[in-house]
């Protein structure tokens, strides 16, 4: 990490803590290298979230036009993407629910809405979902496909042998990337009890919609 990182680094820790803090907090504007720390949002996808937290904080009135234009442009290319994959996913909600089969939502816009009330806040590329059982995935697989969603991970042989060495395969449809997970990692030293975890699910609401999510815990 150059000097130069390490000073962007130190500069979004310092605005990260003035926007959370209930004072309000202050920093100085003019000693901030805007166009690394800009550089540095963007890179890990904070740019939309800082923008959220500064639209009403008294420090926006010192920021430079130009950082808080590229951070509300940001937001709002956050909220026409995640809002395009809470459709899709309820279109594949829709369509699991019809075979009888049940789905865990993980991260994506539902997380931010359970974190900061806006599904827009947090950045999302791609829908992660978990089936309750292995053997239910060629089943999901089928409603992915009739959705328009075609497989882009290889399998190992075939689906019984994939299942057993790995934890989840790809989709893709027109940009969109969809994640069906059984399982979180396949490591000898990890052991996720998915019966446990699926009985603490929680449901999370958006839109009048109901979605199962991971408990808070998990």
């Amino acid at each position: 990490m150059t000097a130069t990182d390490i000073r962007a680094f130190e500069d979004l820790c310092r605005l990260a803590a003035v926007v959370a803090a209930e004072d309000g907090g202050t920093m100085d504007p003019g000693g901030v290298d805007w166009r690394n720390l800009v550089t540095l949002a963007d890179r890990h996808r904070l740019s939309g979230f800082l923008f959220s937290k500064l639209e009403h904080h008294p420090l926006r009135e010192s920021l430079p036009p130009s950082v808080l234009s590229h951070w509300k442009l940001r937001l709002q290319q956050q909220w026409a993407r995640n809002r395009m994959l809470m459709q899709e996913t309820t279109r594949l909600v829709n369509s699991v629910h019809a075979q009888g089969l049940e789905l865990i939502h993980m991260k994506g816009p539902l997380m931010g809405q359970r974190l900061y009330g806006r599904p827009e806040v947090r950045s999302v590329s791609d829908i992660d979902l978990l089936t309750r059982r292995p053997s239910e995935v060629p089943r999901i697989e089928r409603c992915l496909a009739a959705c328009g969603y075609r497989r882009s991970s290889r399998l190992l042989v075939h689906h019984r042998c994939t299942r057993w060495f790995t934890y989840q395969l790809e989709y893709w449809k027109d940009g969109v990337p969809v994640e069906l997970h059984w399982s979180f990692q396949r490591e000898p030293t990890l052991h996720f009890d998915l019966e446990r975890i699926w009985s603490h699910a929680g449901t999370q609401t958006l839109e009048d919609r109901h979605y199962r999510v991971l408990s808070a815990e998990d």
